[in-house]
């Protein structure tokens, strides 16, 4: 059922103005705008927080040489360092001899754990895990 709200305004005395608005309001789960400014759904988990992409590739046990994990327009989700060795980076390029300071995305810590990222990559993902063994789910 839809409801329907009017409401008159009186301009001056001269002339009246009525708006109708109908329809139903957003859902709370519409926390943003997209790109045309109308509300959109956004994925959020149990407790109502935003959740970011999913991941659904993976590339497993990268170790030593910087390695291209995907060429082109993508978008990497996290990283998880298995065995911590030294300190590495994510690169937005599209081949190792690309990779440099102007386009790392992440620096990749020494320590074992795991890293939420989820940044688009406009050239392509490589990673150079220095020593580190480490996992990383992409889009």
């Amino acid at each position: 059922m839809k409801k329907l709200l009017t409401l008159i305004a009186i301009f001056v005395g001269v002339s009246v103005l009525t708006v109708a608005i109908a329809g139903q309001s957003p859902l709370a789960s519409y926390v943003a705008n997209n790109i045309l400014g109308y509300a959109s759904p956004m994925n959020l988990d149990s407790t109502g927080q935003l959740l970011g992409s999913q991941g659904n590739l993976a590339t497993n046990n990268i170790s030593g040489a910087s390695a291209v994990v995907k060429a082109g327009t993508s978008r990497i989700v996290s990283v998880n360092v298995i065995t911590a060795s030294g300190v590495g980076a994510v690169y937005d390029s599209a081949t190792v001899a690309a990779g440099a300071a102007a386009n790392k995305v992440f620096t990749i810590p020494a320590t074992v754990g795991h890293y939420d990222i989820d940044w688009p990559m406009t050239s392509g993902i490589v990673v150079d895990p220095s020593g580190s063994t480490i996992a990383v789910k992409y889009n």
